[in-house]
């Protein structure tokens, strides 16, 4: 296989994928791709700024605020360089059981998370990963509304904190 492939994810399919099952894992590979699941927005704001504007969003929301990771603060305490990067975790308990009663494994995707980081030119992005994309990926069918409204619900977060 060469080094230039990429893993997608289950769910994509190409003609001239190779695919590779061992236990239970099917991997897509595609030559010559680069994919991601993230949406990304670029914010007017830098990271701290945008990441208050986020919570603010969310408790005006009720929605509960699991953790927040400062992950350039935990590099650096390791004496290590990373730009500003830190990841919200948020979510309804209400909601997101009904999409594991349907389909325990989509609890590896929940709380829902929005990643928040300065790249390389010095912007600040904010990213999240589609709920809809999980309905296929997870085969979320009874309660595909649920990601629908999730995802307009990271789409109004995103808006609002990146005005």
């Amino acid at each position: 296989m060469d080094m230039m492939q990429s893993v997608c994810p289950v769910h994509s399919f190409h003609e001239n994928a190779f695919f590779k099952t061992q236990s239970n894992w099917v991997l897509t590979v595609m030559p010559n791709t680069i994919t991601s699941p993230l949406i990304v927005s670029t914010s007017a704001h830098d990271v701290d700024t945008t990441v208050g504007k986020i919570q603010e969003f969310l408790n005006e929301k009720n929605v509960f605020v699991f953790a927040i990771v400062d992950h350039s603060t935990q590099a650096s305490k390791n004496n290590l360089e990373l730009s500003d990067e830190k990841l919200i975790i948020f979510g309804d308990p209400k909601t997101g059981t009904y999409l594991m009663q349907e389909n325990p494994q989509i609890g590896i995707e929940l709380p829902l998370k929005i990643l928040v980081y300065k790249d390389m030119n010095g912007k600040t992005k904010v990213a999240y990963k589609s709920p809809v994309e999980l309905k296929v990926q997870y085969g979320i069918q009874k309660h595909a509304d649920i990601l629908e409204k999730m995802q307009g619900s990271l789409e109004q977060i995103v808006k609002k904190a990146t005005t």
